[in-house]
């Protein structure tokens, strides 16, 4: 499995969007505000006030997202308490293959993925079916202590066939 980062493209363009409307939203508020002020000051007979207001609504709109950035990014023009994305590049556990692609999920909804070269399939974190080494030496040392395979099967819930492979396998030479 290899890790790879993501470009900073796609976290630039979400967050350049937040800014943008974050910068309208204040930015809006700034000129209602000084909108409001100009009414008042209209109200008042004061015409130079008025206008001053009006101007500082809208230098608000342009500047305001401007330097809303500029607080965010430190020293060093990277934006603060973010991660990079990453992806996960999973590799062909037959083949050794990047070729790979989704290929729906399995009853226990883990994704399964399928690989284009060997054509197999395969999920990403694939668990070891059976039984652990512990318990087959656990449910053999029962059927040695003369249990028989039907009571095997009610106290530890394996299956007779599986108990008899078990044995199979064990009473077969070693070759050397």
């Amino acid at each position: 499995m290899v890790v790879r980062r993501v470009g900073v493209l796609s976290l630039g363009k979400v967050l350049g969007v937040l800014y943008a409307l974050l910068g309208l939203i204040v930015g809006a508020l700034f000129a209602i505000v000084s909108l409001l002020g100009a009414a008042v000051g209209v109200a008042n007979s004061q015409s130079s006030d008025a206008f001053a207001g009006l101007l500082f609504g809208v230098e608000s709109v342009i500047f305001l997202p401007i330097f809303l950035r500029d607080s965010v990014v430190d020293q060093t023009g990277e934006m603060p308490y973010t991660r990079p994305m990453v992806t996960i590049q999973l590799t062909c556990r037959h083949c050794g293959s990047e070729n790979i692609v989704r290929n729906g999920m399995t009853s226990n909804a883990k994704q399964r993925f399928l690989c284009k070269d060997c054509g197999k399939r395969s999920r990403q974190n694939p668990q070891p079916n059976g039984y652990t080494e512990e318990e087959r030496e656990e449910i053999l040392r029962a059927y040695q202590e003369r249990s028989s395979l039907r009571g095997l099967a009610r106290t530890f819930g394996v299956s007779r066939n599986t108990v008899s492979g078990w044995l199979k396998k064990r009473q077969q030479p070693s070759r050397s």
